[in-house]
This record gives structure tokens, C-alpha cells and sequence, in this order.
């Protein structure tokens, strides 16, 4: 019972070690890692509803939450984005209101993250997020 899955790294695909840890939970320090070479974790819960942050040196810590059934096994498997990556996200808005609801970018402090909407003939917008 519990949780357990795979670490991987989102551009490589390759498995990691990472720290995979309870939010208000792991007062003791009892967080585990993955293990290498499979990027494989495994963590004894009961049941309940938990937060579980996955981090690594060099990479951007992901949260997830999850919900634990007695004597059952949840699966997730993490990918983790490396620092650093450059990101072209293109989209065609179908809608002809013209609103644009939330965009969330993460990126680099040190880097300009840019949004760029254009609005075509026919009504549509079209978002290019570039992402440094």
C-alpha cells in the first residue's frame, strides 16, 4: 500500500534520483529517493489524502496531490523539467472572444519569458509562449 512510480527527467526521458518528500508529513526526515538505474520509488502510506514534492538539484520541484486507500497502491510517475530549457509552446485559440483566461510560464529569473498574441483575419488569437 501506498505510493510509488518512476522519476524521469521531461526532455531526456532518462530516470533520476530525486527526493520525493510529504508535505507536513516528513517531520522525522523519513522522505525516500528515487532509485537509479530505473528511477524507481516506493513510499508506505496510509490511507488519507497527501502532497508530495519531487525534487532534484537542477531541476524545478513538482507537487502533486494524491489520495491513499487503505491496502491499495497509487502509481505516479514524475517528470521532473530541467533548469535552463528553452520552450516554443504554439497555440491557435479557437475561440473568437478574445479573452485569454490564465497563462502560467515558468522559466529562468534570469531569462525574459515572452507572450506573443496575434490576432488573424478570420477572428482566432494566436499565443506563442516562448519560455527561456
Amino acid at each position: 500500500y501506498g505510493i510509488r512510480g518512476i522519476v524521469t527527467d521531461s526532455i531526456t526521458g532518462n530516470p533520476i534520483k530525486a527526493k520525493v518528500e510529504i508535505t507536513n508529513h516528513d517531520v522525522d526526515s523519513s522522505h525516500v529517493y528515487s532509485n537509479l538505474p530505473i528511477g524507481n520509488y516506493h513510499r508506505y502510506l496510509y490511507q488519507g489524502n497527501y502532497s508530495l514534492t519531487y525534487s532534484k538539484n537542477g531541476y524545478y520541484p513538482k507537487t502533486i496531490n494524491a489520495t491513499i486507500l487503505n491496502n491499495d497502491i497509487v502509481i505516479e510517475d514524475i517528470q521532473l523539467l530541467p533548469f535552463g530549457n528553452t520552450n516554443s509552446i504554439t497555440e491557435i485559440a479557437t475561440s473568437k472572444s478574445n479573452k485569454i483566461i490564465n497563462i502560467d510560464i515558468l522559466g529562468r529569473e534570469s531569462k525574459t519569458n515572452k507572450i506573443k498574441l496575434i490576432k488573424t483575419k478570420e477572428g482566432t488569437i494566436k499565443k506563442q509562449i516562448t519560455i527561456n
